[in-house]
């Protein structure tokens, strides 16, 4: 049987997604800005965190090269009191 291995990574480094890359944190802050601008005023504050395959560095490129999955999730601070 042909070993494939560097085929296999070739393939991986054209699909992965760079740590931190230009595109992925203009994405986020989109995300960012539309949440606040919506968050009702009465809202409770809140901070932002990264979640899914962004926070686990496990994401791909889009085929189509503009719909990237980022995962983004508010957390807002609560009292059970």
């Amino acid at each position: 049987m042909p070993h494939n291995q560097s085929q296999f990574e070739d393939f991986h480094d054209s699909i992965k997604l760079s740590d931190e890359s230009t595109i992925l944190k203009e994405k986020r802050d989109i995300i960012i800005e539309r949440l606040s601008e919506k968050m009702p005023a009465a809202a409770k504050s809140y901070t932002t965190f990264n979640q899914g395959s962004y926070a686990m560095k496990t994401g791909i490129k889009p085929l189509d090269g503009k719909n990237y999955d980022i995962d983004l999730g508010p957390y807002f601070k609560m009292s059970t009191e």
